[in-house]
């Protein structure tokens, strides 16, 4: 399917222009889509000779069924197009949104203030403006001045492209969400909900959440509060004094009074958002009892010695198979007892491994953090080894078969004088009550662990994120990484509405 791409690129086209190029395209894609599935339809009649009396009631069904008609021939006509489409406004905003993540992505420390008092670097707005010269040349000033009047009805007096500003401070962040199935990855921090009836936003920036870590807000700090907070400073006294200037009118005593309460107003939501990074990076120890350390540095040796026991028994059996002639086998086991032990095989002895690195993160007390997943173990290895029953799929199954050697026992020993494959069972039916009982201590030790730990797993997630003070782990996904931030109202209202 070839269809020619539309001139996107063209400098000298207006932005409606270049909506009108890409509905003309739209309409093209559609177009050659419906001749291509019609075509498919006509392949598909044939193939099954199919008559068109049985055709119409297919089609028939499938207007029922999915209320769109395929017997219905859409009208496309990209040439009488004139005007850009419907969803042309969120074409500029795609496109809008599209720059804003590569400048983000791009940026050296991953974070772009939003406001325009911002003196270490340059804010989103000058950056757009920049992107729009890579992209549209002499006409940058032409296009974005064109994007500003279809965003909003503000106008130009304080500075350029005010609606544009106004989007990318206060919309650009819920478009996000919609467009990303509310899983950003551009984070927006504020500091405005952190105090009441805030004069304006003291800080505002979009973070890049590939490269969040946890040394995000003494790079904040230190980048961008402490010289915005000197500046605000400077800002408020020059405030502080005009507003009871005497020689200055009665107007520009007022504004000079409102500037002051703005100052005020951002330096204060400064403080609250530098004393909830402080607490944000602090460690917050799960609390855990002393007990459970005890328990699993216990149950370690433990799991080390059933792993081992059911590894050295798996490769006994494995010898016996390499002896024991297979109809023979099947008749001391059963048909499906040696296609059962395989398939489940790795994975006990993987679990066990595993178990046992979760004893050992357990067993360390409070720090350092312990993974999330690693608690599933517990609760898990009751059904990891399961019963004695021959239905059962866990490890104590085998025993139920490998008991059925206890005919070459001597007092629970392998009688003297056995040899080759006797030998072999009687070593399998003299371990089974040793394994089962050494197995349901483990349980029990499981049990306690299990019980004295929170079972849902976004608790536990969050405690390793904060354990040694904010650190994000990404493989927990937005939600677990953002909810602090959430809980401490550094983000807008909408992550708690949408992302959590």
């Amino acid at each position: 399917m070839s269809i020619t791409n539309p001139e996107l690129n063209d400098r000298d086209k207006t932005i409606s222009e270049l909506g009108i190029s890409a509905a003309k395209y739209e309409s093209k894609i559609k177009k050659k889509i419906h001749e291509k599935a019609s075509q498919i339809d006509e392949i598909l009649f044939e193939h099954f000779e199919i008559n068109e009396e049985r055709r119409d009631e297919i089609l028939r069904e499938i207007a029922i069924r999915t209320n769109e008609d395929p017997r219905e021939v859409p009208s496309y006509n990209p040439d009488a197009i004139t005007e850009p489409g419907e969803d042309f406004e969120e074409l500029i905003k795609d496109l809008l949104l599209h720059i804003t993540l590569k400048i983000v992505r791009e940026d050296d420390d991953g974070i772009v203030p939003l406001g325009d008092r911002e003196i270490s670097e340059d804010p989103l707005i000058t950056r757009i403006e920049e992107e729009f010269v890579q992209i549209f040349g002499e006409g940058a000033e032409d296009r974005l001045a064109e994007i500003d009047q279809i965003l909003g009805d503000k106008q130009p007096d304080a500075g350029a492209y005010p609606n544009v500003g106004n989007w990318l401070i206060n919309d650009l962040f819920d478009y996000h969400l919609r467009r990303f199935n509310n899983r950003p990855i551009l984070w927006r921090l504020t500091t405005e909900r952190l105090v009441s009836d805030p004069a304006v936003e003291g800080f505002g920036c979009l973070i890049d959440y590939h490269q969040l870590d946890s040394g995000i807000f003494d790079r904040i700090e230190s980048r961008y509060l402490e010289p915005l907070k000197t500046e605000y400073r400077k800002q408020r006294n020059v405030a502080d004094q005009r507003r009871t200037d005497s020689n200055l009118t009665t107007t520009e005593q007022a504004e000079a009074a409102e500037s002051y309460e703005q100052y005020e107003s951002a330096l204060a939501q400064i403080n609250e958002f530098q004393e909830a990074a402080l607490e944000l990076g602090s460690s917050h120890l799960p609390g855990r009892s002393e007990d459970i350390a005890s328990v699993a540095a216990k149950l370690k040796p433990q799991v080390v010695k059933f792993r081992k026991r059911t590894a050295n028994r798996l490769e006994t059996l494995d010898e016996l198979v390499k002896q024991m002639d297979p109809d023979e086998f099947e008749d001391h086991f059963s048909p499906t007892f040696l296609e059962r032990v395989n398939e489940n095989r790795e994975e006990w002895l993987d679990a066990l491994r595993d178990l046992e690195t979760a004893c050992e993160a357990y067993s360390q007390g409070q720090e350092p953090p312990v993974e999330a997943h690693l608690y599933d173990l517990f609760p898990y290895f009751d059904d990891l080894v399961g019963s004695t029953h021959y239905g059962s799929n866990g490890i104590f199954f085998i025993n139920y078969y490998f008991s059925k050697g206890e005919k070459f026992l001597d007092a629970g020993e392998p009688r003297e004088g056995l040899e080759g494959q006797a030998r072999l069972l009687a070593e399998l039916a003299a371990e089974t009550n040793k394994d089962v009982e050494l197995g349901e201590e483990i349980k029990e030790g499981c049990n306690e662990i299990s019980k004295a730990l929170p079972s849902d797993w976004e608790e536990r997630a969050s405690q390793e994120v904060l354990s040694s003070g904010y650190s994000p782990i990404k493989k927990h996904g937005v939600m677990i990484n953002i909810q602090p931030f959430a809980e401490h109202r550094l983000v807008p209202e909408v992550v708690e509405d949408k992302v959590l």
